[in-house]
């Protein structure tokens, strides 16, 4: 206890040094970064778990062709899930002799798990629906009671109240259905959809052995629960039963999803390695202020053990309190983030996990072993003849300022170590590393370089410039750990602001105001032209009608498909037909990867000597092993063909446009029965229009997406304030890091200034040599920090986010410019007072603040 004691009070006594404090306020920073960060990650994971299970109508699905055993709802019951059954299945309505081709979801009680379904029974017309006519309901329909789409009131002339047959069974309309928590987004189930119990399913007579069915079995628990779920009846399952979970329902939501939390892990990372650069900025500060003190003890007998324990104590309370303090800040700062953001988030309910207190722990514990210990290692050891020689003033600068090959090496490890804690990822860990070295190098280079350089003459440059290069050159190896600090800074929080950019930028572009939110299916040859004249007249755009052909592929290089692949790649493709086409152009959202798209001369080459062109998606040319110039062969009905793939190429999914995994060479598909295939944005003022397609060509189906569009938005816009909020909170740590490196400066500058007022020098000369050399020091980062970013961000974003990556040259005069600006001007905050204070005053305060 007594040791205790005199240990806290040899803090308190240590604390009253500036050094001292800035090094506690890194610690401070450190914890409430990642405290904040793990806290708000895991609330808005927990949000988008939510929000993705809401669209999935539960937190996972169990979906099957035919009925499932009944042993599966036990074992879901005896591990205490909630639990619900839907069917789906086309069928007949029979209106007052009017017959309709409809999807039928049949719901049981427990429908639906999350999430809710919205109906209007006030009115049929939703083009002026006001918000409070739709009733929030979180039960389906009851029995002897159907609930139906908007388009059959107008297509059948129908009113609620009335009655409907489908099959032998006879039911009310008790209800428009406005939106289901769990929109179905399947070319198979093209038809309006109708909603009724599932006990009626049996009086309507019309479900047989052949039907086609898709039985779904909704899941609700905590995700150990499911998994023990799982484990439980896969042994049961057969290949036309699959569990699906509530991120993998829909690809335009998981792919949103994958990708935030991908950039919150980064953001993560980010935060951890600036509050790092901040500590060892702080500690370099405080070890240069022991160097007398340290000196003075070991000349009185102190052994380097003794000196250890000393820093070992002062850095183990700091560590204590900077914990404590920062944990209960970094609450505050996810509290403070839920409440600004109530109002466009759900809530941000539940626990926080408990790697909210351990990872902070431990983030702390390895910043202070790799980078801030072995500065105080190397200060202990040293004999106090050499701290307190002056004369090898460049060597000593730089074993204080950790350019040794122990530090850097010390520094590097630790960068791994957390980056691998945090991310898990070898991309973000060998990528940041590998764009940190080469900083060290290119800053290094630079230096070089400028010392090189003559100096600029005065008809080139400002005098404020020319003087702040003219100290940049008195002391360029002291400027370097400078460029580097705001350079880290720069490059980690540039790095996470380009990601964003292109995040958003893709998001926006995938999900635009006029999205498409109709897919037409089914439409013959000989309508193609006449669709495209209807949509034309209604004033709506549409994507390019594509012809579809069903066929199989059946070998790979002459082998059948099945021995070419590996047995562990489940690839779905292959147990199914696949969607072919063929096209002229490529799709806008498509790109070439390998080989090259059709051209003139592919055209003449594609005869009867040359196997016709298939073009091939990325991800299943990836899975089958593919790669330009392979053969390939098909079933098309009882008809084989044979092609050769001659581009792979990329496709995004999540564009709501048609698309497919093979696209082949024009011709290559002729005399082949085909139909065509579009989408469409129609707004709901013209949703009559998609009446009169049904009426004028009955054999078309019409997918409606426009509730799948509204979840995927919302899902996008909760990700998008996730990742803006994430941004700020490191902007600020990098503003505390530039904060950190320049308060450290602020003693050094107050002595030269006051030295500079006292030898007679004016007020302006000084204030313009302090802009000149912060402003250098700040647009030299600003450079290099971007170079890095540019680099580490194109790298990730091909890799980790599988985006393409272009250079944003608007960045390359702002960021310098601001970099500069913005530096200088913090400097010259900080020394104003010293400005207009008299020299005399500082030079006999002895320059401690």
């Amino acid at each position: 206890m007594k040791s205790f004691i005199q240990s806290w009070q040899l803090w308190t006594r240590e604390w009253r040094q500036p050094s001292f404090r800035l090094l506690w306020i890194a610690l401070f920073i450190a914890v409430v970064t990642v405290a904040s960060i793990t806290a708000f990650t895991s609330r808005l994971g927990a949000v988008f778990d939510a929000g993705a299970a809401r669209f999935l109508g539960g937190d996972q699905v169990v979906e099957s062709s035919k009925t499932m055993p009944a042993s599966w709802l036990e074992v879901a019951h005896e591990k205490q899930l909630q639990t619900a059954m839907t069917l789906e299945f086309p069928s007949m309505l029979n209106a007052g002799g009017q017959m309709q081709l409809v999807s039928i979801k049949a719901v049981d009680e427990g429908y639906p798990l999350k999430g809710e379904v919205n109906i209007v029974r006030s009115r049929t017309d939703i083009a002026a629906l006001a918000d409070d006519e739709i009733q929030v309901k979180r039960v389906g329909p009851s029995q002897g009671e159907v609930w139906i789409a908007p388009r059959l009131f107008k297509l059948l002339g129908l009113k609620i109240g009335d009655m409907v047959s489908i099959g032998r069974a006879q039911l009310k309309i008790g209800a428009l259905l406005y939106k289901e928590p769990d929109p179905n987004f399947s070319l198979m189930n093209v038809a309006p959809r109708v909603m009724m119990h599932y006990a009626d399913v049996a009086a309507t007579g019309v479900v047989q052995p052949g039907s086609r069915l898709r039985y779904r079995l909704l899941l609700a628990g905590d995700a150990a629960r499911l998994t023990d779920f799982n484990q439980a009846i896969e042994p049961e399952m057969t290949a036309s039963q699959r569990i699906v979970a509530a991120r993998e329902g829909r690809p335009a939501v998981s792919n949103a999803v994958q990708r935030a939390e991908r950039y919150l892990l980064l953001g993560g990372v980010l935060g951890v390695l600036l509050a790092a650069v901040a500590l060892t900025i702080t500690a370099q500060f405080y070890a240069q202020q022991q160097k007398d003190t340290v000196a003075l003890l070991k000349t009185l007998g102190f052994k380097t053990g003794q000196m250890l324990r000393r820093f070992a104590v002062f850095l183990g309370i700091s560590a204590a309190t900077a914990i404590i303090a920062g944990l209960f800040a970094g609450w505050l700062a996810e509290r403070w983030a839920a409440w600004a953001m109530r109002d466009l988030l759900p809530p941000l309910s539940g626990n926080l996990p408990v790697t909210w207190i351990w990872l902070p722990v431990v983030t702390l514990a390895i910043v202070l072993l790799a980078f801030a210990w072995p500065i105080f290692l190397g200060l202990a050891k040293e004999p106090p003849m050499i701290i307190l020689r002056r004369g090898a003033a460049n060597q000593e600068m730089q074993r204080l300022l950790g350019f040794s090959p122990r530090r850097l090496g010390f520094a590097a490890l630790g960068f791994g170590v957390l980056l691998w804690i945090y991310s898990g990822e070898p991309v973000i860990v060998i990528s940041v590393l590998a764009g940190l070295a080469g900083m060290i190098v290119l800053a290094s280079g630079l230096m070089r370089l400028w010392l090189k350089v003559s100096p600029p003459g005065a008809t080139l440059v400002p005098g404020a410039l020319r003087s702040g290069a003219e100290q940049l050159k008195r002391r360029p190896w002291a400027t370097v750990p400078h460029i580097l600090a705001l350079g880290s800074a720069w490059s980690l929080l540039l790095t996470l602001f380009l990601i964003r950019t292109e995040l958003i930028d893709n998001w926006q572009a995938q999900i635009p105001e006029d999205a498409p939110n109709h897919f037409l299916v089914n439409i013959a040859p000989y309508e193609v032209e006449a669709i495209g004249s209807l949509l034309k007249s209604g004033g709506v755009e549409s994507a390019p009608l594509y012809p579809m052909v069903r066929g199989r592929l059946t070998e790979i290089n002459d082998v059948p498909v099945k021995k070419a692949v590996s047995k562990e790649e489940e690839i779905g493709a292959l147990n199914r037909e696949l969607n072919l086409t063929w096209m002229d152009n490529l799709p806008a959202d498509n790109r070439i990867l390998e080989g090259r798209w059709w051209n003139e001369e592919d055209a003449g080459e594609s005869g009867s000597a040359a196997l016709p062109g298939v073009s091939v998606e990325s991800r299943l040319a990836e899975r089958l092993g593919l790669v330009v110039g392979d053969k390939l062969a098909f079933t098309i009905g009882s008809q084989p063909l044979t092609a050769q793939v001659q581009s792979i190429r990329s496709v995004q999914w999540d564009s709501l446009k048609p698309n497919f995994y093979m696209a082949f060479h024009p011709g290559a598909l002729d005399g082949l029965a085909a139909t065509y295939i579009t989408s469409a944005y129609i707004p709901k003022q013209q949703s009559d229009l998609v009446n009169d397609i049904n009426r004028q060509f009955p054999t078309v189906s019409v997918l409606e997406l426009d509730q799948f569009v509204v979840k995927v938005r919302e899902i996008i816009r909760q990700v998008t304030l996730a990742i803006e909020a994430l941004l700020i909170l490191i902007f600020a740590a990098a503003l505390l890091v530039v904060a950190s490196l320049l308060a450290r400066e602020v003693p050094v500058r107050r002595a030269e200034t006051a030295l500079y007022r006292a030898l007679g020098a004016h007020r302006k000369v000084v204030v313009g040599a302090v802009w000149g050399e912060f402003a250098l020091i700040g647009g030299m980062a600003g450079i290099l920090g971007l170079i890095v970013a540019e680099l580490v961000a194109g790298f990730l974003q091909h890799r980790l986010f599988e985006m393409p990556f272009s250079p944003h040259w608007g960045l390359w005069i702002t960021v310098p410019i601001i970099s500069a600006l913005s530096t200088a001007l913090y400097a010259y905050w900080r020394l104003l007072s010293v400005l207009k204070a008299p020299p005399h005053g500082t030079l006999q305060s002895g320059f401690v603040e």
